[in-house]
């Protein structure tokens, strides 16, 4: 058996898929957006920055997303009512569940200053779930959506938005982390479906 100085020198970088992850210790897959769902993520978009203003959050700017997951289920549910499911899986990715019938969406929301920003800053990880947090989640075959919001200050949003499909979107893995940048979603990922 290794030491555990020997064991941590001897690991190596990888880059993987979040569908990767998701079959790995889900074993479900992560579906390709269609254009069909455009209008109800736009939708999500709208909805979220109309009642960011009904909300009002004083709190860090490094906690403000979490508040804007919490605006984003308030306003889906104030609006479609019974016709989608929404659920908080606890924390992990995924965090968030939409279900719309037999549609399943895990949305994952991200805010920045300025987001035509494109850096290496880590913005998006993953890490290895416990056989708890798996039975917990029970994530299925379903879209998997980063909307990311560009904000004005704590509780203040700009109005701009990029709605990205995470499918085949390619991170590092390193252990039992997985993580990845702006670089990583919107130069090589590049599959923004909305903006404005």
């Amino acid at each position: 058996m290794i030491d555990s100085v020997t064991y941590l020198r001897e690991q190596k970088e990888r880059r993987i898929t979040l569908n990767d992850f998701v079959s790995a210790y889900y074993n479900c897959n992560i579906l390709e957006v269609t254009p069909d769902l455009h209008d109800f993520l736009l939708d999500i978009v709208y909805l979220t920055i109309q009642m960011n203003g009904k909300l009002p959050y004083k709190g860090r700017i490094n906690e403000y997303g979490n508040h804007l997951e919490e605006v984003m289920l308030r306003a889906l549910q104030e609006k479609y009512k019974e016709q989608i499911i929404v659920e908080k899986l606890g924390s992990g990715y995924p965090d968030l569940r939409l279900q719309c019938g037999e549609i399943m969406i895990y949305p994952e929301l991200k805010i920045s200053k300025k987001i035509d920003d494109i850096n290496t800053f880590r913005v998006f990880y993953t890490s290895t779930p416990k056989e708890s947090t798996k039975k917990r989640k029970a994530i299925v075959d379903g879209y998997h959506i980063l909307f990311h919001f560009e904000h004005d200050g704590p509780g203040k949003l700009s109005k701009k938005y990029r709605v990205t499909d995470l499918n085949g979107f390619e991170y590092t893995a390193l252990g039992n982390i997985q993580q990845g940048s702006y670089k990583d979603l919107y130069e090589i990922h590049d599959k923004i479906i909305l903006e404005g």
